[in-house]
């Protein structure tokens, strides 16, 4: 497999904050060829070794394996989803953004919208939206 196919697939694994349970399992899946020991500790680190010779230099690779993304807090009686953010995600970014909504019954696809501009008062279309104002469409 080549590098862009395992970035491709890492890219896609969902990660998010405190749910990286499917990137754990793929990013020790595409490391054990490479490698010669792979533990994950208490922490639910992976940490990976590739022996040297004795008196070669000693090279650590750290990154993150989540990745910042939403959590559904309530589903109103319209059919919008409400969220929370997990992690840094800045809320001028999430306006019209497609979403992946990963439920027990697979997958849900979802775009981000707000109150149309044609129903916003003058002020309110002068300034950024907050996420708190925002909700995900499915479609329902």
């Amino acid at each position: 497999m080549s590098l862009s196919d395992n970035l491709e697939k890492l890219s896609n694994v969902c990660g998010v904050t405190g749910r990286e349970e499917e990137a754990r399992k793929l990013l020790i899946k595409l490391m054990k060829p490479h490698v010669d020991n792979i533990t994950v500790d208490k922490l639910e680190n992976v940490i990976a070794i590739k022996e040297g010779k004795k008196d070669s230099p000693k090279v650590m690779i750290a990154a993150h394996m989540d990745e910042v993304g939403l959590m559904v807090k309530t589903i109103t009686k319209e059919g919008f989803v409400q969220f929370a953010k997990m992690g840094g995600i800045d809320d001028r970014i999430l306006l019209a953004q497609n979403v992946i909504i990963h439920t027990q019954k697979g997958p849900l696809q979802g775009i981000i919208g707000s109150k149309p501009p044609h129903i916003q008062k003058e002020e309110e279309r002068k300034k950024i939206v907050t996420y708190d104002n925002l909700f995900i469409d499915i479609g329902a």
